[in-house]
């Protein structure tokens, strides 16, 4: 074979191997950014088909921003995927982001300080978190405090104060916060109570003696023998 048939030879199988690729690339589009605006804003990479709908995936940083998160003063991280606070911001800002990025999907990891985001089934389940269950008769089902486990799901508990509230105005991983401690006691035994937000303030109205319900409380790890409860985005405190 003479030394230009092997250099055709070798030309033709590089033509058939760069037809193999092109049939196996997918080529993605890119929109053309306007003035001012980061190419992470525009460009929406098409899901393949077993992916969740559009709706499932994280929105832009600009979708966000027209909800009312102000940038100035988190970080976006890891485009459409973890979202930080700068510094410490108010509660009640908090609270308002705590409504606008749950119900785009996010969901806050205490292992990553920030809001991460946790694709749902449907926009409905994203806008209507869970509830603790009533009973059939409307009331909510009671859990007696000695049956209190790390990780139950929004328990009610009722009982009375074993001594009067204390306040504390502290600093954690979202801002700075106001919480309100006492003991709580039934007939099956005692919890730590931790108050948090508007209920940490209308708690301080309790004092020891006084009988109450509480409702949609988180259960975390014992403390010194006694179970810990503490308030949620749910929860309620009724006088009995």
């Amino acid at each position: 074979m003479s030394v230009n048939s092997k250099v055709f030879d070798k030309i033709a199988q590089i033509e058939k191997l760069l037809e193999e690729i092109k049939g196996d690339l997918a080529v993605t589009e890119f929109k053309t950014p306007a003035p001012n605006v980061s190419v992470a804003d525009t460009y929406k990479p098409t899901p393949p088909a077993d992916l969740p709908p559009v709706e499932s995936m994280a929105p832009t940083k600009s979708e966000l921003q027209k909800d009312g998160i102000d940038f100035d003063k988190v970080d976006f991280l890891t485009y459409g995927t973890l979202i930080k606070g700068k510094g410490y911001l108010d509660k009640e800002l908090w609270g308002q982001y705590d409504k606008i990025l749950y119900a785009a999907g996010y969901k806050y990891s205490k292992e990553e300080k920030g809001w991460k985001f946790q694709p749902r089934d449907s926009k409905q389940e994203r806008s209507q978190p869970k509830k603790a269950a009533p009973s059939k008769d409307g009331a909510a089902k009671v859990t007696r405090i000695s049956d209190l486990e790390t990780g139950m799901k929004s328990p009610t508990i009722e009982g009375k104060l074993i001594d009067d509230p204390v306040q504390r105005d502290i600093n954690t991983v979202r801002g700075p916060a106001t919480v309100t401690n006492f003991r709580l006691e039934d007939s099956s035994g005692t919890c730590r109570v931790s108050l948090w937000g508007d209920l940490a303030e209308s708690a301080m109205n309790l004092e020891a003696g006084v009988k109450v319900q509480i409702t949609s409380l988180m259960v975390k790890e014992p403390y010194d023998g006694l179970p810990q409860v503490s308030s949620g985005k749910w929860s309620k405190v009724t006088p009995t």
